[in-house]
Formats: C-alpha cells, structure tokens, sequence
C-alpha cells in the first residue's frame, strides 16, 4: 500500500474533527462566538490533514488551541474536547516522529485531560477520544515506557491499544494491527527489563494472537471486494481499505514473532517461520505488481 505510512499518521480525519461533535445551535453573540470557535478548530483541523506536521507548527497548534480555552472560558465541553483531541494529535504525531518522551508525556496529559472533561462516563469518553485517539493515547505511553523503563506504563499503554480496539468494533484491520505492533515492542522491552523468558513470551503470544485475527479480517475484506458488496462504500472509506500490502506487513510481523519464540534446536519451527517470511514477502510482491498493474 504505498499510502501505508500516511494512513497510519491519519489522526485528525474529517470522522474524527470537530464538525462531527457539535453542540446545540446557539443564538445571538453565542452563535457569533461559536462560529468563531468552530472556524479555529477547523483550521487546526486542517494543519493535521498534512502528511507531517513540523515541530513549529505543532507549538503553534499548541498556542492556538491554548488561546481558545483560555478566550472563551465557558466553551462547551464538546469543544474543549475537540480542542484536546487536536492539541494532543499535534504533540503525539511529532513525539512519534522523534521518538521523544517529554512530547509524548505531554500529549498523554491532554488525553488523559479529555477523560477528566468526560464526566458522562466511559462511554462519553470513548466517543471523544475514539480508536485514533485511544491508539495515539496508547503510543505516546509506549515512548514514555520505554524511556523510563516501567512495565507499569508498558501496561497501562497497551490498555489503551486494547481499548481503541474494543470501542472500533474489533474489526478493523489498522486498529488491531497498531495493538499487534507495540505488543512486540512491548515484549522487546520485557526481555531488556527482565531475565524470565515467560514474562517476554506472554507479550509475543499475545501479538501473535492478534496477527492471526489480521488474516481472518483480511480474508472477510477481500471475499467482500470480490463478490462487490462494498463497492459504494470503496471511494468513502478509501483509508479503511485492507490491501493486499497491508496483509503483507501483518504477515511479516507474524514472522517475526514466530522468530522470537521458536525454539533455535526446532528445525520444524525454523521451516515454520521461514515459511512465514516467504507468504509475506510473496503478498508483498503480490501487491506491488497490483499497483503497476493498475
């Protein structure tokens, strides 16, 4: 999927922007103020629909987004949410790009903020943060983990991962695909902390478990594309499309786990993921030659 890096980067999309989480229609000045707030928001908005989002325009979302709250002090909740939601993409977006804790800290505190403005509960909190906002929630903790070397955030990182996956549905291939990924790295950083083979074991099992659940959506997704029953909805949830190189990048992540836990004296779980690697690289080619084919 040559698109794979930005759709993996897509957090701030129109589903998840302000426009999808508005409050009751105002009158008078309110509505004045409100168009004003949504307008700014939009914009924002728009600075996220970039590939990359550089670390002055991330300081500047900041400010702007800062500005907001601080200017209209009785913002609907609503607002304030969305507010967070773009401030913390921003900051996540750029701490995963330069690997850095103190920005990934930092917009781990605006997703844990738009919790606290949740009062409705869990499920208003699912609605605000969304799988995009649990899974970037989840990443900027995992950058936090790894730099302090806490299993305790480890963890606390992949229960967000976990929960994005549970409030998109459990069917959505990136979602679960994302949880997949810092699994694996998640049980990278097991082995450097701790001398027990089980305890790294539990993290790889996990993820292969996962990668699994991959094929099974990927082989649903493509008996639909086969038999056309999603074709109204191809050129709307383009994103959303599970490729033939997404299959392929599930697939030799499954490898590599299969690698990490084979036994090194098995010639069978050697032939095992070796096989493993060869699907991938044979759907990986499989979805090049789709691409120069179209």
């Amino acid at each position: 999927m040559a698109a794979t890096d930005r759709k993996r980067q897509r957090v701030a999309s129109d589903d998840t922007g302000p426009s999808k989480r508005s409050a009751k229609t105002p009158v008078g000045d309110d509505a004045a103020n409100a168009a004003v707030v949504d307008a700014e928001l939009a914009s924002i908005n728009d600075l996220l629909q970039e590939e990359e989002t550089s670390q002055k325009q991330t300081w500047q979302i900041g400010k702007r987004v800062k500005k907001l709250l601080e200017t209209h002090e009785h913002l609907a909740t609503a607002k304030q949410l969305d507010a967070y939601f773009l401030w913390g993409t921003a900051l996540a977006r750029l701490a995963s790009l330069n690997e850095d804790p103190t920005l990934a800290d930092a917009a781990a505190d605006k997703f844990q903020q738009m919790l606290q403005l949740s009062e409705d509960g869990e499920e208003d909190a699912d609605a605000a943060l969304g799988p995009v906002g649990f899974s970037l929630w989840g990443s900027t903790l995992l950058i936090v983990a790894t730099e302090t070397q806490s299993r305790a955030v480890l963890d606390e990182s992949l229960a967000k991962f976990q929960r994005a996956v549970e409030v998109d549905g459990g069917t959505t291939f990136e979602t679960r695909f994302q949880f997949a990924k810092a699994l694996k790295e998640g049980g990278d950083l097991v082995a450097f902390l701790e001398e027990d083979e089980r305890a790294k074991k539990q993290y790889y099992n996990r993820a292969l478990e996962v990668c699994k659940e991959l094929e099974e959506i990927y082989k649903a997704e493509s008996q639909k594309q086969e038999t056309g029953e999603n074709e109204t909805e191809e050129s709307e949830e383009d994103d959303d499309r599970v490729t033939a190189e997404d299959f392929a990048e599930a697939k030799l992540l499954e490898a590599v786990l299969q690698g990490l836990l084979e036994d090194s004296s098995s010639v069978d779980e050697f032939h095992r993921t070796l096989a493993l690697y060869q699907e991938a690289i044979g759907e990986y080619f499989n979805a090049v030659n789709v691409v120069f084919e179209g």
